[in-house]
């Protein structure tokens, strides 16, 4: 089981945590994220769009999630993940673990995707309409950022 701290603090904390952490085996800080408030809303809309999707039932599968970080890299909206893992932690902080993918899964499916956002092919996928299904899950995304911000 992984447990995930998400903290707020300020640059001479920062520092004294990352000295702790190095001295804590197997401990590792995963991300850090200067937040503004431009970050802070555009993260609060990402947060919300992803859970009016659970609650619309289209993330049919845990890696669906993937297409979202995948279309998030593509966009420019001030929120970056810069790993799998970061990705994932921050699922972490508002979407239970067992619904979440791991980083492996993240990972493996984020190469499968080639082509230009909102019309990706997949190399996993032979099937016309699980294609549009994916692509689609990126447009609803989308259309609730906006709406939302």
């Amino acid at each position: 089981m992984t447990n995930v701290i998400v903290s707020v603090v300020n640059q001479q904390q920062l520092e004294l945590l990352r000295v702790l952490v190095s001295t804590i085996p197997g401990m590792r800080i995963v991300d850090e994220m200067v937040v503004n408030e431009h970050v802070e809303n555009t993260t609060e809309c990402i947060k919300a769009a992803i859970l009016v999707m659970n609650e619309e039932k289209l993330f049919k599968n845990r890696y669906d999630y993937t297409w979202l970080k995948l279309a998030l890299d593509c966009m420019s909206l001030g929120v970056k993940f810069d790993s799998a893992e970061s990705f994932r932690c921050f699922l972490l902080t508002f979407i239970a673990e067992e619904e979440t993918p791991s980083e492996s899964t993240i990972s493996k499916k984020m190469v499968m995707a080639r082509g230009e956002l909102f019309n990706w092919h997949f190399s996993d996928c032979r099937k016309e309409l699980e294609r549009q299904r994916r692509n689609n899950i990126v447009k609803r995304f989308f259309h609730l950022i906006r709406q939302k911000s």
